[in-house]
């Protein structure tokens, strides 16, 4: 009898994990297809698939492009929330994706590295430690026929261009300096408690990293959570531009290599809030 019960328990506990944690069942791919200089500034196209891996179609998916504030063009994919998460475009809606099947779509970076990104079929419980979600490395193999009949490969609006020898110097020069006004952050939850109202409250402190080669004179992030208490960020326009927060930096600019902090408080069972890394400037 105390076996039998012990047994139930565990199967009871194992039944609430499962339905509390995202099954991720969708694999992405992405393949760098362009590269040109525009402006003085190296771009990149990434042809990406998504691929099915469940047992049933899905009309929706959770696609996280982190860090992306290089980030300029896409097609077949779409964001509410100002690209805290991306979803499928409409259509989907009408003809979901088929268990085995892919779903092409793509995006255009002002930069010569590709987005980090994360894919999931349901919203992830937690950003930060999602159980295990797909995330996509470039690869140099060919994609293959999206199910969509009507999907057609995007070409940008501006054709890449081919640098001569003569041409390498400065087109090296230029990447260069793009790529020296680099930023990306990292959260942590630092504290977890029941508050007066009886609501719970988590604090997370969010570490901004000034991953390139040039001081960081502004950083800026969005969310689209409401923030109890905050240190060390500031919002820009709460009424024009909502969501969006300034790194008050400790010094005039955030030199190259070194790191800033800040923290927030929000109603959360324990979860960090979405956020996302959309502008940065360079002194």
């Amino acid at each position: 009898m105390y076996k039998h019960s012990i047994f139930i328990a565990l199967a009871l506990i194992a039944a609430t994990y499962s339905l509390g944690t995202p099954q991720c069942t969708v694999s992405n791919k992405c393949t760098q297809v362009h590269q040109w200089m525009n402006d003085g500034v190296m771009n990149t196209q990434f042809a990406c698939e998504l691929t099915n891996m469940g047992s049933k179609p899905i009309s929706h998916v959770d696609i996280r492009l982190n860090d992306n504030q290089n980030l300029y063009n896409t097609w077949e994919i779409a964001t509410s929330n100002n690209g805290l998460s991306w979803d499928f475009v409409k259509w989907r809606e009408q003809k979901p994706l088929e268990v085995g099947l892919v779903h092409k779509w793509g995006y255009i970076v002002k930069s010569d590295k590709p987005l980090n990104i994360e894919v999931c079929e349901k919203g992830f419980v937690n950003p930060t430690v999602s159980p295990s979600p797909s995330n996509s490395h470039p690869t140099n193999e060919p994609t293959t026929t999206p199910d969509h009949p009507s999907t057609t490969e995007h070409n940008p609006t501006t054709q890449p261009q081919t640098t001569t020898a003569s041409e390498s110097v400065d087109a090296a020069q230029d990447k260069s300096k793009h790529q020296a006004c680099e930023a990306t952050f990292v959260q942590k939850i630092t504290n977890y408690f029941l508050g007066k109202d009886h609501l719970r409250y988590t604090q997370v402190e969010v570490t901004v990293s000034n991953i390139g080669k040039k001081d960081l004179s502004s950083v800026i992030i969005f969310t689209d959570v409401h923030f109890n208490s905050t240190w060390g960020i500031k919002e820009v326009d709460p009424i024009n531009a909502p969501g969006n927060y300034e790194v008050i930096k400790k010094s005039k600019s955030l030199a190259a290599g070194s790191d800033q902090i800040f923290s927030y408080v929000f109603v959360s069972d324990n979860k960090v809030a979405p956020m996302n890394l959309i502008s940065n400037a360079c002194q």
